[in-house]
């Protein structure tokens, strides 16, 4: 089975959250603070969307590592890994 996008969204591996440790050795992740992953590497990318009966294709590619808007994407679980779909308008930022 594969994960495939759609439309004008993006599904992306999220980066790995750090976790800081108090001197007491409670370990915060650092979601408390920041909410979700603002970065990931994209694993699928949609066709695009129309516009005047024109295919608008994406800007974005498979493998790229992405910057994204916080709280604005949904987290789905596909064979036991946690991804994430965003929007490609989204999406602030590619980083090379």
């Amino acid at each position: 089975m594969k994960l495939q996008a759609i439309n004008n969204s993006v599904i992306v591996k999220p980066d790995k959250l750090k976790k800081e440790m108090t001197k007491s050795g409670i370990i915060l992740p650092d979601t408390i603070e920041q909410g979700l992953p603002e970065q990931g590497n994209i694993v699928s990318v949609g066709n695009g969307v129309f516009k005047d009966n024109k295919l608008v294709p994406m800007e974005v590619k498979v493998g790229q590592k992405i910057m994204f808007k916080r709280y604005t994407n949904e987290e789905i679980e596909f064979e036991k890994e946690k991804y994430l779909i965003v929007q490609e308008e989204d999406i602030l930022a590619i980083l090379e």
